[in-house]
């Protein structure tokens, strides 16, 4: 999840990204390469636990999602188990046109 919230400096980026809870260096990865995201534990409805990890600034989602991250496999997992699921309540909620702008950014780089 993407957003933008409003804050006394202007507005920012924030959101979170949803991995399998089977990246178990992640906190110790993210202390080190991503101070300002955190993870926590959480039930998905359709997949049951989840690990959210929350970032502000797409420069931080950039990190999570760089070669090299060991967050990568988990997310990649989770979401071809909840693609596997079909769609969910979520799904219209999904906007296309910026997650193809996101990984054609990380393509680039």
């Amino acid at each position: 999840m993407i957003g933008e919230t409003l804050s006394p400096t202007g507005p920012r980026i924030i959101g979170f990204l949803n991995v399998d809870p089977c990246a178990n260096n992640a906190r110790t990865w993210l202390s080190r390469k991503a101070p300002d995201a955190f993870i926590e534990d959480a039930s998905y409805g359709t997949i049951s636990q989840v690990a959210p990890i929350h970032f502000t600034g797409l420069n931080v989602l950039e990190t999570l999602l760089h070669d090299g991250s060991p967050l990568i496999d988990p997310a990649r997992h989770l979401a071809l188990n909840l693609m596997r699921k079909g769609p969910s309540m979520y799904a219209k909620y999904h906007n296309h046109h910026i997650a193809d702008e996101i990984f054609q950014r990380l393509t680039k780089r």
